[in-house]
């Protein structure tokens, strides 16, 4: 992340604006490719097919949720720390599932690769 007060070169700074008119079907073709690339923006999209950089694949279903399982374990670990940086008790069962889950959810990960 950069540093408060961070400012890009004028060089490296997207400041002009290219106006594109589409069709309704054009519009719409384009905002499902970019649905599909779960990051990415519509400008980004927009940019790469332009400027023929590589656009990302799209992620299968199967990695999409992986991801999506991820996050909430992740979530869900964090409430777990806060709670005990509280001074709350918490079960060490509670932390060990979730461990266990991340472990399970990591290494499905890797293998599917």
């Amino acid at each position: 992340m950069p540093r408060k007060g961070y400012r890009k070169p004028d060089a490296e700074s997207r400041r002009d604006v290219l106006r594109v008119y589409l069709t309704p079907a054009e519009r719409a073709h384009i905002e499902a490719c970019v649905e599909r690339l779960e990051g990415t923006t519509l400008a980004d999209y927009a940019r790469r097919r332009i400027l023929s950089y590589p656009v990302p694949k799209p992620q299968s279903a199967d990695h999409a949720a992986l991801i999506r399982a991820l996050q909430k374990l992740g979530t869900n670990l964090n409430q777990l720390a806060r709670s005990v940086n509280s001074g709350h008790t918490i079960e060490p069962t509670g932390f060990q599932a979730t461990i266990d889950t991340l472990h399970a959810l990591l290494k499905k990960a890797t293998i599917g690769r």
